[in-house]
């Protein structure tokens, strides 16, 4: 539980920049997948964006901190991620659907 405040909060300042800025798809999709897909899940899904050889090590260093947070609290977190993103877009208009759902 140590480590769930400063996730969320790092969440939030990587998520939504500026009040009034749109949390992009694209990074809260990943963050989910950090917090919640294994390892091997979350590298495939990170090798799409072609990340240099050392910031996949150190990423995979932070998956191997998160996964040891219980699931449910990972579960938690990524319902915050979404609830986060749905904030900073209220009051955009959106052309597409860009929640992400998590199990509940």
């Amino acid at each position: 539980m140590r480590l769930f405040l400063p996730v969320l909060l790092v969440t939030l300042a990587l998520g939504c920049q500026e009040a009034n800025a749109k949390a992009c798809p694209a990074v809260i999709s990943e963050m989910i997948s950090q917090i919640l897909d294994s390892k091997i899940v979350f590298t495939v899904k990170t090798l799409k964006f072609l990340p240099p050889v050392d910031a996949i090590e150190s990423m995979l260093k932070v998956k191997t901190c998160i996964d040891k947070i219980s699931y449910v609290d990972r579960e938690i977190i990524a319902h915050f991620l979404v609830k986060i993103q749905n904030t900073c877009n209220s009051g955009f208009p959106t052309s597409s659907p860009t929640t992400v759902s998590v199990a509940q």
